[in-house]
Formats: C-alpha cells, sequence, structure tokens
C-alpha cells in the first residue's frame, strides 16, 4: 500500500492507492466441472437418421413453414432403447437452396451424473453452402426440368446407405438420371458432394458437411 500526495487546486489530500504485488499469493482458479461422458449406440442413431431422411425430404409430405418462410421436416419423440430421438431438416432456396439437419436427444433414465431433462443436440449436417451448388447451366432456372430433378433426388434420398445415411447411396439411376455421392470421413465428422448426371452431363450438385457436437461439459460418444 502506497500514499499519494496530490495537489487539487484547493488543499493538498492524500490518497491511498492499492498497488499490485506480484509476489502476493493468488487464490486458486475455481477447478472445471468434470466433463461427463454420453454414449449413444451407434446401430440406433443411424437407424434413427435413415427413417428420418426417408420421412422427410424424400417423402412426398409438405414441409412445414419456419421462420422468415423457410421449410422444415421433423420427426420427434422416437423411442429407441434409452434415448427419446427429434430430426429437424430446415432449408431455404429453390433452385439454389441451403439448410442443416440437426439430431437431438433426450435420455429417458435420469441419473445423478447426468440429471439431463431438456433435448441435447448431438449431430448436425449442412448443405448447399456453396456458391456453386444448385442447378448448373443451362437449368439454373428452368423450373420443369428443376421439378423433375428433384423428383429424382428426393427417389435418391429415400436410399440412403444404411451404414452412412446422410444422403442417398453412392451411386442410383433411374430413366436418364444418374446420382452419385462421395464423401470423406465417418458419421462422427465428414465432408461430402452429391451429384446428379441428365444423358452425361451434370446438371446438379450440392456439398455436405456434418459432425457429433461436443458441448462444454459433456462429452457425445457413439458406441
Amino acid at each position: 500500500m502506497y500514499i499519494l500526495e496530490y495537489n487539487n487546486g484547493f488543499k493538498r489530500e492524500k490518497v491511498k492507492v492499492k498497488m499490485f504485488d506480484c509476489h502476493h499469493r493468488q487464490e486458486p482458479r475455481e477447478r472445471p466441472q468434470e466433463k461427463k461422458v454420453l454414449e449413444i449406440p451407434k446401430a440406433d442413431f443411424l437407424k434413427f437418421l435413415a427413417e428420418s431422411k426417408r420421412d422427410g425430404y424424400a417423402s412426398d409430405i409438405e414441409p412445414y413453414k419456419g421462420w422468415f418462410g423457410t421449410k422444415c421436416f421433423f420427426n420427434s419423440n422416437v423411442f429407441i432403447g434409452d434415448f427419446l430421438y427429434h430430426y429437424q431438416d430446415e432449408y431455404s432456396g429453390y433452385f439454389e437452396s441451403s439448410g442443416n439437419e440437426i439430431v437431438a436427444i433426450t435420455p429417458i433414465k435420469k441419473s445423478e451424473n447426468l440429471p439431463i431433462e431438456n433435448p441435447i443436440p448431438i449431430w448436425v449436417m449442412s448443405y448447399g453452402f456453396h456458391p456453386e451448388d444448385g442447378m448448373q447451366h443451362p437449368y439454373e432456372r428452368d423450373l420443369e426440368f428443376s421439378k423433375e430433378t428433384f423428383k429424382f433426388l428426393r427417389q435418391a434420398l429415400s436410399n440412403p446407405n444404411p451404414h452412412f445415411p446422410v444422403r442417398g447411396p453412392k451411386n442410383f439411376e433411374s430413366g436418364n438420371f444418374l446420382y452419385i455421392f462421395n464423401h470423406l470421413g465417418s458419421i462422427e465428422g465428414f465432408t461430402g458432394k452429391e451429384t446428379i448426371i441428365y444423358r452425361n452431363k451434370p446438371i446438379f450438385q450440392q456439398n455436405i458437411n456434418g459432425k457429433l457436437l461436443q458441448h462444454k461439459n459433456l462429452e457425445i460418444r457413439l458406441v
């Protein structure tokens, strides 16, 4: 502690100024909370994701309207094992669209180590974020041909790879249309690209990426 004297124009005053003591022992920091682990059966997760894909955009049902006119598909409150599963797909646009899918779960069995009551987002996928994604030249704004293309896309997406139900199968063909999907990585973290070819000419493409989410004090594992 030091004493500082100064003149404020009227009289001299003494003011106590607290100085930093580099040798002063600081209080120990608060220990971070122990990170909990939530293990989810991978087979159950993949099964739910594949079913949600088939019952969402790939189906003939009309999407719900979300904020700002977005289109949404839901599959909620599905009991599988010890968890309640929830799925949402939300996108906007038509010739060029962009969106994301998210899966959340609620543990049915509560415990002292995992007292969770609200849905926990565990997995997310984004699609259509690349500037060149969407319908390709010369069909960028061809409404009728785009309708035919997206009808074929829904057929492909209704047949997802059961071991990697992120988009459609690796290859799918119907009439003059050919669907191709390639990816790198696993369901825990990946990038990919789907392409539709019409009479040997690429007429639609879409890039995707996705991953398992990790939270501040909760580690998500697929086992």
